[in-house]
């Protein structure tokens, strides 16, 4: 044995052809080659091989004895890659394969030659644009016999062998030129030589597109109807005098429209019109003011409804609109969605850029001494037409512009943070609706009559939940979960929820979707792409905290919005729990999200 270092729970022998790692709950007997990445980072310690990662963290006074550990298996990492070689008969031997049946890796450090039994070359590894393991291996039937002929023998070949996609893997390259190299090893030859690959790639900064192609999920099947005419711009008000209804319920939340002007401005569009109005609509709309619009309703056969204001006046019209023609209680249709037949129409003259409720078929609601807050979703509560004038915005606070930019986001991330890999499409509207926020977020908050900004802002806050970014990307979303129950029970402000808690969610999720937080940092945060993924993507979190909290000036924390303790985490995680999401959270991880967030 060469030595051994002791850091509280892990004791680390090194000896001269292995390594013997032991933790509490993790051990370890390798070779040196084994090793596959290791990182320090502060006073941790992280050690990759082909098995098992650990995380080592250093107390305080050995971190000169933790920086000689970590330059010796650097060392000793470097020296067994030099030359790394391996050949593989397609078939191990097996006497139905012809001679020429062969394929041979050589790994070096500067770059890796690749041998078949029809072509050779030499590879940087720089210029390896995708590198895919694929443990299936009927994949051979789909490669363009013009591209590999050989294969076509392979395949018949593999059928009349037992078992064979339990012991052949096929590895494919793809160069710069776009030439592709398909190697067929067997058994753990297989993933030793793509692990190699893989780690030299990253040693070199070469892109890192390593996926086991099996799991890639195409983009889902979709029908995408959107029935709301948007008339956006300076003066679009005027529009409302289209409005052929003639009872028509008000709805809006404070004095703030009277104030502005915008009260007037509709009346006097709606002057041939009689209305009647519900005024003092709560930011988080009450099922009470909801019951309160529907008996106006009633009373008066009121024959459309108008939304003036946010989110919270639009979600509280739809349900009134949609309650005021069922025979029973609104709350029915707020747990029950299937119950909603039908609807009255819904016009809005939205004033804040945050729900995108202005043009969705979802209303969120909520029952304080129930401690719900419920969303709903319905085809017949679209708006049937939606005025967006970015200078009704101009006047909002600094708080609430800041808000509203953190629900935009969150909503751009619950959609952008999927499972459905196929849908590149969305993914790249999902970044152009981020970067877009980044840039005129903080515009909007120093200048508020900005016009740009504020109308970039109106628009980003309609597309980010349209369907345009989860149309056949659909996945469950969770930070609006947990969030919910925090303004179901603490009546928080809906947006400052979320950018409390999509920074904790994301750091409580990294380490099983580096890539894709990876992926964020390059394209959303222009992260220099050669930097290490888990760098690239630890650094884009704290780009996003940084936005949130130093930029908008939203709160850090679940105490600056009055959560001081936890009581009431454990029964509000049980209603959140998230299923079929991005990441799946249990109730103990939702309960260990809020308290990190506190």
């Amino acid at each position: 044995m060469d030595k051994t270092f002791r850091f509280k729970s892990t004791s680390i022998q090194v000896y001269h052809d292995r390594i013997s790692i032991k933790q509490m709950f993790l051990s370890e007997d390798f070779k040196k080659m084994d090793i596959m990445d290791i990182r320090q980072e502060k006073n941790m310690l992280y050690i990759q091989t082909r098995r098992n990662q650990f995380k080592i963290k250093i107390p305080k006074g050995q971190a000169q004895e933790a920086d000689a550990l970590f330059q010796y298996l650097t060392d000793q990492k470097e020296e067994s890659q030099t030359i790394e070689n391996v050949k593989v008969n397609y078939l191990g031997g097996h006497p139905q394969m012809p001679e020429e049946g062969w394929a041979e890796l050589d790994i070096r450090n500067d770059r890796l030659l690749l041998s078949t039994f029809q072509r050779t070359a030499q590879i940087d590894y720089k210029n390896i644009r995708t590198l895919r393991y694929e443990n299936e291996v009927q994949i051979v039937h789909r490669l363009p016999k013009e591209r590999l002929s050989l294969l076509s023998t392979l395949a018949v070949r593999l059928r009349s062998c037992p078992n064979a996609s339990k012991y052949y893997f096929t590895i494919y390259f793809t160069n710069a030129l776009g030439d592709l190299f398909c190697v067929v090893l067997g058994g753990k030859q297989a993933k030793h030589a793509y692990d190699i690959v893989v780690s030299a790639c990253r040693k070199s900064h070469g892109i890192m597109d390593t996926k086991k192609t099996g799991d890639v999920k195409p983009m889902n099947n979709f029908t995408y109807y959107i029935p709301t005419r948007i008339h956006f711009g300076k003066g679009m008000i005027s529009h409302l005098s289209e409005i052929t209804q003639k009872n028509i319920l008000l709805v809006y939340g404070g004095g703030s429209i009277k104030r502005n002007g915008i009260y007037d401005a509709a009346l006097k569009e709606l002057s041939g019109h009689e209305i009647f109005e519900l005024p003092g609509v709560e930011p988080n709309p009450r099922i009470e003011t909801v019951r309160k619009g529907v008996q106006i309703c009633q009373d008066n056969q009121i024959e459309a409804v108008l939304a003036i204001g946010g989110g919270s006046s639009i979600d509280c019209a739809k349900v009134i609109a949609a309650a005021a023609v069922y025979e029973g209680d609104a709350w029915d249709l707020v747990m029950d969605n299937d119950k909603i037949q039908s609807a009255l129409p819904i016009y809005v003259v939205l004033t804040m850029a945050a729900t995108g409720s202005e043009m969705d078929n979802v209303g969120v609601i909520s029952d304080m001494d129930l401690q719900i807050k419920k969303g709903v979703h319905s085809d017949h509560i679209f708006p049937t037409m939606s005025i967006l004038d970015p200078t009704y915005t101009y006047t909002l606070p600094k708080r609430q512009t800041a808000a509203g930019t953190a629900d935009i986001m969150s909503h751009t991330f619950e959609n952008y943070f999927t499972n459905v890999e196929g849908a590149y499409l969305q993914a790249r509207f999902a970044e152009g609706l981020l970067k877009t926020l980044i840039h005129y977020g903080p515009i909007a908050i120093k200048d508020p009559t900005n016009y740009d900004a504020r109308a970039n802002l109106m628009w980003c806050s309609s597309n980010a939940i349209n369907g345009l970014l989860k149309k056949g990307a659909e996945v469950k979303w969770c930070v609006h979960g947990m969030e919910h129950q925090l303004s179901a029970v603490y009546d928080v402000t809906h947006g400052e929820g979320l950018a409390i808690l999509t920074p904790v969610w994301m750091e409580y999720i990294l380490d099983q979707k580096v890539d894709a937080f990876a992926t964020y940092g390059i394209n959303v945060w222009n992260i220099d792409a050669k930097k290490d993924k888990r760098t690239i993507a630890k650094e884009a979190i704290e780009k996003t905290k940084h936005f949130l909290f130093d930029e908008l000036g939203c709160p850090r924390t679940l105490r600056e919005v009055g959560i001081t303790d936890e009581k009431n985490f454990k029964a509000m995680a049980e209603k959140a729990v998230c299923k079929g999401s991005f990441v799946d959270l249990s109730v103990e991880d939702i309960i260990e999200i809020y308290r990190r967030a506190l």
